[in-house]
């Protein structure tokens, strides 16, 4: 049995707020985009589908409640996101030594604001589905159709769900890239997991590789929950 060398990062830690947050939002935004957009598509979809899908009233209306979960949700996911952002960039600023932005920097304002249109353009069909509610329901009859939106609104719906898996995809770029969300560290020392170095290119080769044989025992994130709490990690040769 070894035993490889007990790894330690740094013992001013704290657990980031952001990626905890951004899983509300995703989900209610996505099933809601995605229920207009079938009751949009219903009449050109097989019967042997559309037979089984709920009625237009229930699929609009569940919908507006979910972008309005969605909206709800993203305010605190906004807000720590803005705040680790710039958490950041105060510890470990923007460019590299030669001058150029770093990459991950690049990836996090890319990140950031594909959210803020994604955000943007829900709050706008979110109050498009309420106000074209209220005035309809304001008159007799014609309710089925009250929280149907427009076919522009639906493109508008699926422009977001696209922009937003796109953000979604960059923030795990920056998660198992470069290391961002696992620690909020006092110093500029992000582990890149992949790469086997620190955020600001520091080489960490052995504590990787030490990883990386847990890893491949116990899984990715045994290795590095152990890695990071400094617990030795045993591995049979």
């Amino acid at each position: 049995m070894a035993q490889h060398q007990k790894y330690t990062t740094n013992n001013d830690i704290s657990r980031p707020v952001h990626p905890a947050t951004v899983h509300f939002p995703i989900s209610f935004l996505f099933l809601g985009y995605a229920l207009d957009t079938l009751n949009h598509v219903r009449t050109r979809l097989p019967n042997s589908i559309s037979s089984n899908l709920a009625s237009p009233n229930d699929m609009t209306r569940a919908s507006y409640y979910l972008l309005s979960l969605g909206l709800l949700t993203a305010i605190p996911a906004f807000i720590t996101g803005g705040r680790e952002l710039m958490m950041m960039l105060n510890k470990q600023g923007m460019k590299d030594t030669d001058g150029t932005v770093k990459p991950k920097v690049k990836a996090a304002f890319a990140h950031a604001i594909f959210n803020d249109i994604v955000l943007a353009l829900s709050t706008y069909i979110w109050y498009h589905k309420r106000s074209a509610a209220n005035e309809t329901l304001n008159l007799q009859g014609n309710v089925e159709s009250a929280y149907a939106p427009s076919k522009g609104m639906v493109i508008a719906g699926v422009i977001a769900t696209i922009l937003m898996l796109m953000a979604a995809n960059i923030g795990g770029v920056l998660t198992y890239n470069f290391g961002v969300g696992f620690t909020t560290i006092s110093k500029p020392k992000e582990v890149n997991l992949r790469a086997g170095k620190y955020a600001d290119d520091i080489p960490l080769k052995k504590e990787i590789k030490q990883a990386e044989l847990a890893g491949s025992q116990y899984g990715n994130l045994a290795a590095w929950s152990s890695a990071t709490s400094g617990t030795p990690i045993s591995h049979s040769s």
